[in-house]
């Protein structure tokens, strides 16, 4: 796991030339350096780039829309994570969350899924039910109830 640090405004410092990975994701809505709200990692395997993360390391939820919280809840949430196409389904994602879990230590990781319950379920996150049952929302998961 490497921490990235974006050092030129508005250009990420991602490699935009790796196809593996969804390009809008890491290449747009950039912000000038000095005020990138993100930690962006990359992990490698044998060389190549398999996996892409950007961490909002302290943020809020507001937890009196979920199912067993209430008021404003303390997190550091996995804003993005990526597994490249030629990685997938090999335990790369799995590893990386386990690495960044590791990096924060004992604070409470939350991820919104964009499409991914099935992966955050099986690495033995729980979703946190939504109260309004308004399924326009993401799916929240927790790594601690």
């Amino acid at each position: 796991m490497v921490q990235l640090w974006q050092t030129a405004d508005y250009i990420a410092p991602f490699d935009p030339g790796n196809p593996g990975f969804t390009s809008h994701w890491w290449l747009e809505d950039l912000h000038r350096a000095a005020d990138q709200p993100l930690d962006l990692f990359t992990f490698t395997v044998d060389g190549e780039e398999a996996v892409r993360a950007s961490v909002e390391a302290s943020t809020r939820i507001n937890g009196d829309s979920y199912e067993g919280w209430s008021g404003h809840v303390d997190v550091t949430e996995i804003a993005f994570l990526e597994v490249s196409a030629a990685h997938r389904g090999r335990g790369h994602g799995r590893a990386a969350v386990s690495l960044l879990a590791a990096h924060y230590g004992a604070r409470r990781l939350a991820a919104f899924s964009e499409n991914a319950d099935e992966f955050w379920g099986s690495i033995g996150w729980s979703r946190l039910r939504r109260l309004d049952g308004d399924g326009a929302y993401r799916s929240l998961f927790v790594n601690a109830p």
